[in-house]
């Protein structure tokens, strides 16, 4: 099957869900709280007081094990940079914020979106205009993943926990990290132009550092490597020769099981969901969110 097939399947399969999960609207976390979960000490100073903010090294990009869907596939080891990403979905309060300030067009279902509830209806080109007006960017996957699944020696098949939930279960969609409803709620765009892995223009490099025991006790395939190291890709950025855009996450119609760290599904850019939600990232040193320098278009 070719590649033009392949990526026709799986806009029409998508990730059907046996039992649709409620969708649970949950107020942003207070910015002042200390996070019980990872001590200060170890994260990057950053200015977001509604960011968290993770530390770079290495971690996983795409799914390890075998039974994975095939856009999943093959893993690959990315090596990222120091970043902030937002605690919870950006909600319909904020993002009016950015319509009014005249950097951002209207949601497409504007009138269904309460002020508490997330943003969503946006196309992509909306996301990403959002995300600079708050001071930010729309994450790479790699950065997503990153937020999802954590380092590379901890690799959680989903945000909330390491098995999958049952459908009906109770889940508290909730990072150990405090980033919330990677899982549910709402899939979110991201950066990156959607094609299957192995198009990603990343020259990896040898790397005999990364210490091996720690990557076979962690993940069921291997990434790629070769004698003289563990192949890594530098902060890794999709390509595509079509006009897909990644849409990554779970959302309230599927089922937790299908909701795994290394969800990922192709869109057009132009097309404004009502499952597809924006979630952005800060990079180290960026300002604290206000409007952004130069205007929307």
């Amino acid at each position: 099957m070719n590649r033009a097939a392949l990526l026709a399947v799986l806009l029409l399969l998508g990730c059907a869900s046996r039992t649709p999960q409620p969708l649970t609207i949950h107020a942003p976390m207070d910015a002042a709280a200390p996070s019980a979960r990872i001590a200060p000490a170890d994260r990057p100073t950053c200015a977001q007081p509604e960011a968290v903010c993770l530390p770079g090294g290495l971690s996983l990009l795409g799914a390890a094990a075998a039974e994975d869907h095939f856009e999943q596939r093959p893993p690959r080891v990315a090596r990222l940079h120091d970043f902030a990403i937002d605690r919870t979905e950006t909600t319909g309060v904020r993002y009016r914020e950015c319509v009014a300030a005249g950097r951002c067009s209207p949601m497409r279902c504007d009138a269904d979106v309460p002020d508490a509830a997330p943003a969503r209806c946006l196309a992509w080109a909306d996301a990403r205009a959002y995300c600079a007006f708050r001071g930010g960017r729309l994450p790479t996957e790699a950065e997503w993943q990153r937020a999802a699944a954590g380092p590379l020696e901890v690799s959680r098949p989903f945000p909330y926990g390491t098995t999958p939930a049952a459908p009906d279960a109770s889940v508290d969609d909730l990072t150990p990290e405090g980033i919330r409803d990677l899982a549910g709620s709402l899939a979110e765009w991201v950066d990156d132009a959607g094609d299957f892995y192995p198009t990603l223009p990343a020259h990896p490099r040898l790397d005999a550092a990364v210490d091996n025991a720690v990557v076979d006790a962690a993940l069921a395939e291997l990434p790629p490597r070769t004698d003289a190291g563990l192949l890594i890709h530098d902060d890794p950025r999709g390509v595509s020769r079509g006009p897909w855009r990644v849409v990554r996450g779970g959302d309230a119609r599927l089922s937790w099981a299908q909701c795994s760290s290394a969800l990922r599904r192709f869109r057009l850019p132009t097309e404004a969901l009502p499952w597809v939600g924006v979630r952005c990232v800060y990079d180290p040193g960026s300002p604290s969110p206000v409007g952004p320098t130069r205007p929307y278009s």
